[in-house]
């Protein structure tokens, strides 16, 4: 393994791969090694240079982090009620199963469409989504259409999504078909 990131760093000039280590008690650990070209004074190459990064803890909570967004997924997919999220440009971010269902989209076909495609007066959309903004929530009876044009009613409850830094990102709604 240690001659062919040796070659490769030759050929590209640098790498960056994922090994396995061996610590002095003998236990594997994962490492990042980034290896470069060392050259001398004169610009010609003497030899390859590594540095190696145990990644023990970052692998951990990369895995630990998507078991978060799965899980997180999973209560989303599992509520009765239809969950949409959107970007601070009404862009649809999130759509859950029961929102599938009702609509009758499937999910890759609305993320990143106008949530105006969810109602049958887009105006009034607009405005749920600002008084969202400005109040931090909304609750109120909206006429939505489903994919096959059909209007219908629903309750919608809706919050605002914010950032570490408190900065608005978007909406979420919480809805259900009356």
């Amino acid at each position: 393994e240690g001659l062919a990131i040796h070659k490769k760093t030759l050929k590209e000039k640098s790498c960056e791969v994922e090994i396995q280590n061996r610590h002095k008690s003998g236990a594997i650990f994962p490492s990042l090694l980034v290896s470069s070209i060392l050259h001398d004074s004169y610009g010609e190459k003497i030899g390859v240079m590594g540095i190696s990064r145990d990644i023990t803890e970052l692998k951990k909570t990369n895995k630990a982090l998507k078991e978060s967004r799965e899980y997180a997924k999973n209560l989303i997919d599992s509520s009765i009620d239809m969950i949409i999220a959107v970007d601070s440009n009404r862009m649809i971010t999130e759509f859950n199963q029961a929102a599938e269902k009702t609509f009758g989209y499937h999910r890759e076909d609305v993320l990143g469409k106008s949530i105006d495609i969810l109602y049958s007066n887009p105006q009034k959309g607009d405005i749920a989504h600002k008084t969202t903004i400005n109040e931090g929530s909304f609750i109120q009876e909206v006429l939505n259409k489903r994919q096959n044009g059909e209007v219908f009613p629903s309750i919608l409850s809706a919050s605002v999504l914010k950032n570490e830094q408190g900065e608005v990102m978007g909406v979420m709604g919480f809805s259900r078909d009356i």
